[in-house]
């Protein structure tokens, strides 16, 4: 199978349905069976009621690409000719250290696509809380605005 492009609106339609939305989101994006994870379902639910963005912003997207030689899975990828944003998942809160250390791991290896504008988020769906690394290489919390703005 190979990961396909998608709409987020497109996969949390079937959200209230796991078995269904299971088979679903693996035809639409492309992903095997082990790939799903139904509680990242719920946090595209919540990414998407926070942001409220047109419906063109949510299209686009890679979701749970792995990297073969790396075992390394990306959330949510959206990538074009000139950027790549990363969104990572989470429904509860992480330690500060493994949020840093997973924003790190992910903008090392997208750096590889040589991309003018990169960009990597944590979005927390529990608190609707967003992280990104500073310059400095430091874990901070940004506004939702700015995640919004980068979709």
């Amino acid at each position: 199978m190979e990961n396909q492009q998608v709409s987020l609106l497109d996969m949390i339609k079937l959200r209230d349905n796991e078995p269904l939305s299971k088979q679903y989101i693996q035809y639409l994006c492309g992903i095997s069976e082990q790939a799903y994870r139904h509680q990242e379902i719920l946090d595209i639910y919540s990414l998407v009621n926070a942001t409220l963005l047109q419906e063109v912003k949510y299209e686009g997207y890679i979701y749970g690409y792995v990297v073969p030689q790396l075992n390394k899975e990306f959330d949510l990828l959206k990538i074009t000719s000139t950027s790549c944003v990363n969104i990572e998942l989470k429904s509860q809160a992480v330690p500060p250290a493994q949020l840093k250390r997973q924003l790190q791991q992910n903008i090392h290896y997208l750096k590889l696509l040589n991309k003018s504008v990169l960009r990597s988020y944590i979005f927390i769906s529990s608190s609707k809380t967003v992280y990104r690394l500073n310059r400095e290489n430091d874990l901070i919390e940004v506004p939702l605005a700015e995640l919004s703005s980068t979709m």
